[in-house]
């Protein structure tokens, strides 16, 4: 049986921008700690915002937890797709499309609460 510490908190307005056809959302392991990840963020977010009056405009990241990991949720205006996926090559991080999962004994146990097809998971 499952716990509410298993889901995902989602609030209207994390529920509208991910249900924006303007934006584009990547996921991503944030704890443990995987620093490929994090400096991808981190340098996707400086390549975004560097000229942008207003970086919510173009660039959030959110950090939530689901299954007991923290994961960071990046939203990024869909025009800048290739901009993410120069840096995520550039940090040798790949981009899968789709949800995370978790996997247990080689069964999909749980699968990221929230699903469109503008969802992508670094790994």
């Amino acid at each position: 049986m499952k716990n509410e510490d298993d889901y995902l908190i989602l609030d209207e307005q994390f529920e509208r921008l991910m249900g924006s056809e303007l934006f584009v959302h990547y996921v991503g392991m944030f704890s443990p700690p995987r620093p490929d990840i994090t400096r991808c963020i981190l340098l996707s977010q400086k390549k975004c915002v560097c000229d942008a009056q207003s970086q919510k405009e173009l660039f959030m990241v959110r950090i939530a937890e689901w299954n007991g990991v923290m994961w960071s949720i990046v939203s990024v205006r869909a025009e800048y797709t290739d901009v993410i996926e120069e840096v995520a090559d550039n940090c040798d991080v790949k981009i899968i499309k789709g949800i995370p999962v978790m996997i247990d004994d080689g069964d999909i146990r749980w699968m990221f609460p929230v699903g469109n097809g503008r969802i992508f998971t670094f790994v």
